[in-house]
């Protein structure tokens, strides 16, 4: 009986055992954590009512390279390097983390708080623009946009405009060509040496001694900020098929 005693004792004990396993078995598997989806600029664009526009509003703003705050101003929000190295025409610089450096240059602009004003950077992922278009539309501008794609987009379409360090960094390197695209009288008095004189105004005769290689740097540049002379080459030469266009709007007086 004893014997028989312990064995029922034995067996009821794996017996519970085994109830137990099978309970905790049976208890669902934790459902995993559900991933948080990352919010993308333009849904952060929306939330904070900034209208995106396209590239063909961008191009409208820039017209003849030389800026005029009736068609828009451009505000490119990367840093200074970045920048100088290459930006969409007439675009301003006021880079995000610096606005306060920035804004009295922006102030000198003698904007009204209605006029139109487009913010880039470097993409749909960067959202330097959106910061700086925010803290414009802080200060009381009502017109504030945003070019969502930015520079990336722009250099797949068009030409680029760089500073003057950039230029001299250029010239100093050696293996770039600076194309002047004044008249050849005013080439031949003065112009950054060794450049090529493609005169804007003789461009459909002019245009045949521009270099084969369309994958080579060019620089145009003519008389200054205010001389198109430059922008109308560089244009002209994107749709010949170049691919490396920077004007140097600073030009011959800078």
């Amino acid at each position: 009986m004893r014997f028989m005693s312990r064995m029922f004792m034995v067996l009821s004990f794996v017996a519970a055992l085994f109830v137990m396993g099978c309970g905790e078995a049976a208890k669902p598997a934790p459902a995993p954590a559900k991933a948080v989806e990352a919010v993308s600029v333009a849904e952060m664009a929306k939330a904070a009512k900034v209208e995106l526009v396209p590239f063909a509003e961008v191009n409208k703003i820039v017209g003849n390279g030389v800026y005029d705050k009736t068609r828009g101003t451009l505000i490119d929000a990367r840093p200074a390097k970045v920048y100088a190295a290459s930006h969409i025409p007439t675009a301003f610089l006021m880079s995000d983390t610096e606005i306060a450096t920035y804004w009295p240059a922006f102030e000198k602009l003698g904007l009204a708080k209605t006029d139109y004003i487009v913010t880039y950077c470097g993409g749909v992922k960067c959202e330097k623009s959106l910061i700086v278009a925010k803290y414009l539309k802080e200060q009381g501008y009502t017109n504030v946009k945003m070019y969502l794609d930015g520079m990336p987009d722009w250099e797949k379409k068009n030409y680029g405009e760089i500073t003057m360090d950039t230029a001299k960094k250029f010239f100093d390197k050696g293996g770039v060509i600076f194309i002047d695209a004044r008249p050849a009288k005013i080439f031949a008095k003065s112009s950054i040496p060794g450049s090529i004189n493609i005169p804007d105004t003789e461009w459909e005769t002019a245009k045949v001694n521009l270099p084969a290689d369309k994958e080579a740097l060019y620089i145009p540049y003519c008389g200054g900020f205010k001389c198109e002379k430059s922008h109308f080459v560089a244009e002209q030469m994107v749709k010949l098929g170049y691919k490396k266009v920077q004007v140097y709007a600073g030009g011959v007086p800078e």
